[in-house]
């Protein structure tokens, strides 16, 4: 699980999703792109990877606006699957993006904690697009961990 998040939406986070939705209405997905590039990747990409910042932009202005508001609906009628999660039975892996905003590394932490054996790890110079931002010690991290997942 990377840059996730096992809780329903808050009552605050759903009114933001409900002015996102609002935004692709009406303003299509660059305005979308416009209002979530700073929130889904990390100060670092932002800073230092230009390239990645303009594929983000491209692969969120690709989108269909119908596409982008059923996601967002699908997100806002999440239930909350916390209490779930200490009935997970299998290796996990939970990863955090160090600078990802929209879920914290906190917040991560604690849903490792929830399952019981699973291994908890951050991703250096990332934030919510780990897998994106730092796919080395992304790739690394998971490779370690099916490895020492073989025999769990």
């Amino acid at each position: 699980m990377a840059d996730t998040r096992a809780a329903a939406d808050t009552d605050r986070a759903r009114a933001a999703r409900e002015r996102l939705l609002e935004t692709v209405r009406a303003s299509g997905p660059a305005a979308v792109a416009a209002e979530m590039l700073p929130k889904l990747l990390g100060e670092t990409s932002h800073r230092t990877r230009p390239d990645l910042v303009s594929r983000v932009r491209r692969l969120i202005e690709t989108q269909s606006a119908a596409g982008i508001a059923a996601a967002i609906q699908v997100l806002m009628s999440r239930p909350n699957s916390t209490p779930l999660l200490g009935r997970i039975r299998v290796p996990a892996l939970v990863m955090a993006g160090t600078e990802d905003v929209l879920t914290p590394p906190a917040e991560m932490e604690r849903m490792a904690a929830a399952i019981p054996g699973a291994r908890y790890v951050k991703v250096g110079a990332a934030g919510h697009l780990s897998n994106l931002e730092n796919p080395e010690d992304f790739n690394r991290e998971v490779a370690r961990w099916l490895g020492s997942s073989v025999a769990w």
